[in-house]
């Protein structure tokens, strides 16, 4: 057993694997103006009603996404563009 699997913790390719498959499912959901809407059914993905967008819950995921893009930047450049892809198309004016 590795030093990282005592840990608890998963290797760079698993974790390249698990955020692909997140940025994947996010790409997938209906948004508004770039911001994902507050409720989701998760076997389906379609929205749950009523369909709104939480300013703060958008806050929270346009800096998670800009700190991942930074973080994927040498080890992923394909999966820290989508990431920032996924930020820009956040429109915060509306």
């Amino acid at each position: 057993m590795s030093d990282v699997t005592e840990l608890g913790l998963i290797d760079s390719a698993n974790m390249v694997s698990r955020i692909d498959r997140t940025l994947t499912t996010i790409e997938r959901l209906e948004k508004h103006e770039g911001h994902l809407l507050n409720w989701y059914d998760t076997r389906t993905l379609v929205p749950l009603q009523p369909g709104y967008v939480s300013t703060v819950d958008s806050g929270n995921l346009a800096g998670a996404l800009v700190s991942l893009a930074i973080g994927l930047k040498t080890i992923s450049p394909a999966l820290a563009a989508r990431a920032t892809a996924l930020f820009d198309a956040m429109n915060f004016r509306f």
